[in-house]
């Protein structure tokens, strides 16, 4: 049995730990950013921003367009389906625009690491994108250092006892699931998207912002803790 007070506990330990990563990896952010464009970006004027353009050369040889895949078999009486297989991968990698998820992977590596979450699509995550992808169907999608949590103690991710991220969906997308259970949503409540991380540390996604404060959003929103507990084969979502 979990114990979920201690695994939340060991996250938000973790957490502390990863905080200097967060914030060297947000430095290097600001100098890619330039001084010009972005008002949070690096304060010393670069006339040549070499870092910028060094990424972005990388990003483009890297990752230049969707991959296509191509699908075969040897039983005859399969090769239809095998072709419709075929069709709707290439057709789904570009509706879910995976070009631009890994040149997004590439850049993140760049900085440090990158983790791309691929999953079926729960209701939650289809509605924070729109219902572009619909809740079950394939979703690839970059887990940012920021909103990312590992098991920090292992020497090798085949050890570590949970992973997992943050993310935020639409408040209503919680309280109309069967996910979760009566008494966790009885007290959730919205929350704003804060400029620092718990820890203290400030939350890349302010950069190029134009604004120290924090608006509201269009619709109440809500942030989830996704924890995935490999030996048990369970998520936990907090």
């Amino acid at each position: 049995m979990i114990d979920n007070s201690k695994l939340c506990c060991m996250v938000d330990t973790a957490r502390h730990v990863m905080q200097e990563h967060r914030e060297n990896r947000r430095e290097v952010a600001a100098r890619i950013a330039g001084s010009y464009y972005v008002k949070d970006g690096q304060r010393k004027k670069t006339y040549i921003n070499l870092l910028s353009l060094y990424s972005e050369i990388v990003t483009r040889n890297l990752i230049s367009n969707n991959p296509r895949c191509s699908l075969s078999t040897f039983d005859v009486t399969q090769r239809p389906a095998v072709r419709a297989a075929e069709t709707w991968l290439n057709q789904h990698l570009v509706k879910m625009e995976f070009a631009s998820i890994m040149e997004r992977a590439v850049l993140d590596s760049l900085l440090g690491y990158a983790v791309v979450k691929i999953s079926l699509a729960s209701p939650q995550e289809s509605a924070a994108n729109a219902y572009g992808i619909a809740a079950g169907e394939v979703l690839a999608s970059i887990i940012d250092q920021d909103d990312f949590v590992i098991d920090y103690r292992q020497r090798d991710f085949r050890d570590i006892q949970f992973v997992g991220h943050r993310y935020r969906v639409p408040l209503d997308s919680v309280m109309d699931s069967k996910l979760f259970s009566k008494k966790a949503k009885d007290r959730i409540q919205p929350m704003t998207q804060d400029e620092y991380n718990r820890e203290g540390d400030k939350r890349i996604s302010t950069i190029g912002r134009g604004y120290d404060s924090v608006q509201g959003d269009l619709e109440d929103m809500v942030e989830l803790w996704e924890i995935y507990i490999p030996r048990y084969n369970i998520i936990k979502t907090f």
